[in-house]
């Protein structure tokens, strides 16, 4: 390669780097939390309910998940009859596996008592609000596109360690992807999330459908029908 076309390599990726970095890590958090409600909503959300459709392996099932602060999380899929329950109650869990025909309740503790089915989403609050108390480093790479939408991706390393990507719409500030890793047939590989059909509830902008996919296979989909927030969940629910 010529000595101009070094330079001219060295220049683009120099300019696209410092387009990439023309906004900081705080801002591309703050409009992200700003788009979706702020910072001063957000915090008010002590529960959501939700429920609806779950897609998987070619079958649909009815699904609903309960959160409540600070940090207990439950879902169920299927019929009650022969349903997938998994609850984590902020220091512990259990797991009634019906979709390998097993009633019989498992308790988990460690890293199996988070690692809910796909990948599902088990914190109540976004791990940008109060990052920095929280111990989470974030860090913007590149500008890539999910789709036909040009987005920002952050790589977030967590205080345990643990990397993720998120990609933010350069216009709307929106979260529409987000990368991180899960353990399937004891094997970590890649989850791609897709979030979108995005509707307010009580000011606050939250995606109805969210894909998972594995590479180019898409894994589940599930779609909300109905969510409530700051609905009254007993801790007994989450109990075994």
């Amino acid at each position: 390669m010529s000595k101009v076309k070094v330079l001219i390599l060295l220049a683009f990726l120099l300019g696209f780097y410092n387009n990439v970095k023309a906004q900081t890590e705080d801002e591309v958090i703050e409009r992200y939390l700003e788009s979706i409600g702020g910072i001063t909503q957000l915090k008010t959300v002590s529960s959501v309910f939700s429920e609806g459709k779950f897609q998987y392996q070619g079958n649909e099932f009815p699904f609903k998940t309960y959160a409540k602060s600070p940090g207990f999380y439950k879902i169920e899929i299927g019929k009650p009859a022969t349903p997938f329950v998994q609850s984590y109650d902020g220091r512990a869990g259990w797991r009634i596996d019906g979709f390998n025909n097993n009633s019989k309740l498992v308790l988990l503790k460690g890293g199996a008592a988070l690692s809910f089915p796909n990948g599902a989403e088990v914190e109540l609050e976004s791990p940008f609000i109060d990052y920095r108390k929280k111990g989470n480093i974030p860090e913007l790479v590149s500008k890539e596109k999910v789709g036909d939408r040009e987005c920002l991706k952050m790589k977030l390393t967590r205080k345990s360690g643990k990397i993720e990507y998120y990609f933010f719409d350069g216009i709307t500030a929106h979260l529409l992807l987000k990368q991180s890793q899960v353990k399937m047939a004891g094997k970590l590989v890649w989850v791609d999330t897709y979030f979108s059909d995005f509707r307010k509830i009580e000011n606050l902008l939250i995606p109805f459908k969210t894909e998972r996919k594995v590479k180019d296979e898409v894994i589940s989909v599930a779609t909300t029908d109905k969510l409530e927030l700051n609905t009254e969940i007993a801790e007994s629910q989450f109990l075994p």
